[in-house]
């Protein structure tokens, strides 16, 4: 039969034999993700999507859509009403329903932050109860996750700083005689290059820092619960 020719046929040089190389490393990780037969069952389970994952993806479903209704439904409406009057009167409309729309956005958002956490500890998904959880505890977890922001924020730009000294100071090995891409902005190359290399770094400890504080908030809402055994 015919062979069926394999793109790195077709290579002129090596950076095209380099570039094909690393796209074809991409599906040697797949088949590597997915494993050969006789894996134990507990390694086995990583690599699959479980029940808590599912439930957590229906969590971020019904918390996108709670967000798509307190926002673009308000956010029409005060359009329209907007756009019915006329003068100051319509600017005072837009500026008081946009404050609105805010607000309810983020009652709504505080209000269902520990349906994950609820979700994760009971293996079910009850909105009820999750909402019932924060009643009278909005200011509290407002502050919390303000807090929360302010300091991903504050890793970002850390990683940012990171990368930009140690591409300056890589940078400074370059001669600009030389010519090329990298030799032309070398600063600005190899600052992107630490940054790609950081990124996963800085970007798992803002994870850490934006999921760990709603589970926070719902083991110490709920630490009497916890210490009798009632929460996996």
């Amino acid at each position: 039969g015919s062979k069926i020719p394999q793109a790195d046929q077709y290579a002129k040089d090596d950076s095209s034999r380099k570039l094909l190389k690393m796209i074809g490393a991409e599906s040697d990780v797949a088949r590597l993700t997915a494993g050969p037969p006789g894996i134990p069952a507990d390694r086995l389970a990583y690599l699959r999507l479980g029940r808590e994952e599912v439930q957590l993806l229906i969590v971020s479903l019904i918390t996108w859509a709670a967000a798509l209704g307190v926002t673009v439904i308000p956010s029409g409406a005060v359009v329209l009403g907007a756009a019915l009057l006329s003068g100051a009167a319509a600017g005072w409309f837009a500026t008081l329903g946009a404050l609105a729309v805010i607000g309810l956005s983020m009652w709504v958002a505080v209000r269902l932050s520990l349906l994950g956490p609820h979700a994760f500890s009971h293996h079910h998904i009850d909105v009820r109860a999750a909402w019932i959880q924060t009643h009278g505890q909005f200011f509290r977890l407002l502050a919390m996750f303000a807090m929360t922001i302010v300091l991903s924020a504050i890793v970002s730009i850390i990683g940012a700083t990171i990368s930009g000294v140690l591409g300056n100071l890589m940078s400074g090995g370059i001669d600009p005689a030389d010519g090329g891409v990298v030799a032309g902005h070398p600063g600005l190359i190899l600052t992107l290059l630490a940054n790609l290399l950081l990124a996963p770094i800085f970007l798992t400890l803002q994870t850490v820092i934006l999921v760990s504080a709603p589970a926070k908030a719902f083991a110490h809402l709920n630490q009497d619960e916890i210490e009798a055994g009632l929460h996996d």
